[in-house]
């Protein structure tokens, strides 16, 4: 299908139904699926201006929502997203500290490790 049968068809169906949006599902392992999503959608020019997400999917929404359309391919491309946070001396934890967090805290990760990568990727933006 051409490009602008795909624009067509996309034009067609907002008129009938409304906006498109695009939902990212959560689970570790699928951002990077949903990167190359994102990577293609925008390359093809059919980027929804709609984007939400849970878990996994919520951050690369939030990444790609608050870069500007020139900057969004510094993020799309490998190594675009920097995961050292998630993996740098420290921040591994033992399953020990894990479990001991999860009965005193009631979570297993730690939110401050979340915090880094977000503030990392995003910088420090307020609504």
């Amino acid at each position: 299908m051409s490009n602008q049968k795909k624009l067509e068809f996309y034009s067609e169906t907002r008129h009938a139904f409304g906006r498109s949006a695009l939902l990212l599902s959560g689970g570790a392992g699928l951002g990077l699926y949903h990167c190359g999503v994102l990577k293609s959608l925008y390359e093809e020019g059919l980027l929804p201006r709609i984007i939400a997400g849970t878990s996994i999917g919520s951050i690369f929404a939030a990444l790609v929502s608050c870069k500007k359309p020139e900057e969004l391919m510094e993020i799309l491309i490998e190594g675009g997203v920097d995961f050292t946070a998630f993996y740098k001396k420290g921040n591994k934890g033992s399953y020990t500290r894990k479990i001991k967090r999860f009965f005193n805290e009631g979570v297993i990760m730690d939110i401050k490790v979340l915090n880094e990568f977000v503030r990392d990727q995003i910088g420090d933006l307020t609504f």
